[in-house]
């Protein structure tokens, strides 16, 4: 009986031999399998860190935990397990060690204070370039050069820091999207999303409005000015010299002005105080006139303006004209022009506001600033230029120039408006609510100059109307209007090569 019992206890112990693993035997939660942690190995560092716990009888499914946070376990066997050290606050620790129903809490590891450069988030995940965004993190240097930080491979200026957060003015890249990076002594952290730079898309949604069958047959009906009134509709002027009132919902339209002895009714504007007046300045008769909208009468505001082009309000209502025969922009103080006196009186209070030497001014606008945008080209049809003019009448060049530019503009965008070399003359000019500057010139063209931080100065000069995204091949935009009650930016176009005709702009953020 007790030899049998030997042979017994030695086919046990072989059987147990032969299914071990790497021959080392399965531990069997129990008696005398007992789990046990003798060691871990290093003791302290950074979240990250890989260590190494030793001791008995580790198993399949084994798990450890540091301060009640799991950690990953990389490898183990039945006496090592590997893990990597999991986010904790700094200090001391106790780390568990769990099999079924069996752990250990005997060992401790320090938490220190991490050198270790992090990106948590950023604050927008797409945006613009010169946008300030915030990059969240950990261990930045507080000092804000010290901090390398790029969008793709391009440098970002890094205008404030913390050892948590930097704010950083996102550089130029080409549309797309990049990853950020953070170098701090040499150790780089990466965003953990990418940030996409937006990119502006302008649509033409094709034709909005067709009035050519109202306005007088035989008329030149090429559209000139447009204006959104106060009451909602627009307004448009034509090479005839006829104004028409359109409803752009509806498309319902009323001619409210059709002599053609006061052709080219180049620009349109309303004032503050007399909303039931629009004021348009007519290119053939070197005036500005009065319209009534409710009793459709009509009487000369301003006359002997040589070549008028057109008439805009400050916010304070001062009127302002442009003529192209001498190179001037003419003001009249709010108290000096009335619809009451005659144009003779009107004339009295008109000074001079600007002057530009042997050119032709086009046209002009008012920026948010309250800064007067004026278009000119030189004496031979070339060489267009935009000036700005403070209120003070002091001219600064921001884009183009009156001897041709460098950087003709075929497609797509540059950054330097003062080198653009537009095509001919400036036609269509005005500011929408962005402070963006649209234009068109006689190569049948809309430019869109954006500004940057510095203004006009580091701008974003866009080509959109180039016979693609909807745009109507041959048309050649001459009015600019924005739909003040639309939501985003709604720009409607009048066309010059397709008299009656108005089309409408979208802008898309893509």
């Amino acid at each position: 009986m007790k030899k049998f019992a030997s042979i017994l206890a030695i086919a046990a112990a072989l059987a147990s031999v032969s299914c071990s693993k790497n021959n080392e035997p399965e531990p069997v939660p129990g008696e005398g399998n007992t789990l046990e942690t003798t060691a871990i190995n290093p003791s302290e560092g950074e979240v990250g860190t890989e260590v190494t716990i030793t001791g008995k009888n580790f198993g399949d499914g084994v798990e450890v935990f540091f301060r009640d946070v799991k950690a990953t376990v990389l490898s183990s066997t039945t006496t090592t397990i590997s893990v990597v050290v999991p986010e904790n606050e700094p200090g001391e620790c106790v780390v568990k060690v769990v099999l079924g129903d069996q752990k250990t809490e005997n060992l401790k590891f320090t938490y220190l204070e991490s050198t270790k450069v992090m990106i948590s988030s950023l604050s927008a995940q797409s945006g613009y370039d010169q946008d300030e965004i915030k990059i969240l993190g950990k261990n930045f240097s507080a000092v804000a050069g010290l901090n390398a930080v790029t969008f793709g491979e391009i440098a970002a200026v890094v205008i404030a820091a913390t050892p948590t957060e930097l704010t950083v003015e996102v550089p130029y890249n080409d549309p797309g999207s990049y990853d950020v990076k953070v170098t701090v002594n040499g150790v780089t952290a990466y965003s953990p999303a990418q940030f996409k730079y937006n990119k502006d898309v302008y649509y033409c949604t094709g034709e909005v409005v067709n009035v050519s069958d109202k306005l007088a047959e035989g008329s030149e009906k090429n559209v000139y000015g447009l204006l959104f009134l106060k009451d909602g509709r627009l307004a448009m002027g034509t090479r005839a010299g006829e104004v028409c009132l359109v409803d752009v919902k509806t498309g319902a339209s009323d001619v409210i002005y059709s002599r053609t002895d006061g052709r080219r009714a180049r620009g349109l504007a309303q004032n503050t105080r007399d909303s039931k007046m629009l004021f348009v300045a007519f290119q053939g008769h070197s005036c500005v006139r009065w319209i009534n909208l409710e009793t459709k009468e009509a009487g000369d505001l301003a006359t002997g303006l040589a070549g008028a082009m057109t008439v805009k309000f400050d916010k304070d209502d001062n009127m302002y004209v442009c003529t192209a025969n001498d190179g001037n922009v003419w003001k009249f103080a709010k108290d000096a022009y009335s619809c009451d006196k005659t144009a003779d009186e009107n004339n009295a209070g008109k000074t001079l506001f600007t002057h530009f030497d042997d050119v032709t001014v086009k046209n002009m606008a008012f920026d948010n600033n309250g800064n007067l945008i004026v278009a000119m080209h030189n004496n031979t049809n070339k060489a267009p230029a935009l000036y700005s003019v403070d209120k003070d009448g002091k001219q600064t060049l921001i884009a183009g120039s009156l001897e041709e530019g460098t950087d003709a503009i075929s497609t797509g965008e540059f950054r330097n408006p003062l080198t653009a070399r537009f095509k001919g003359e400036i036609l269509g000019l005005t500011v929408d609510s962005r402070d963006c500057i649209w234009l068109s010139d006689a190569s049948m063209g809309t430019y869109v100059i954006k500004p940057g931080k510095k203004g006009y100065e580091d701008a974003t000069v866009a080509f959109v109307h180039d016979g693609g995204k909807g745009w109507v091949t041959g048309s050649w935009p001459e009015g600019y209007a924005q739909d003040p009650n639309a939501e985003g930016v709604e720009m409607y176009i009048g066309d010059y090569n397709h008299g009656g005709k108005i089309h409408k702009a979208v802008l898309n953020v893509e």
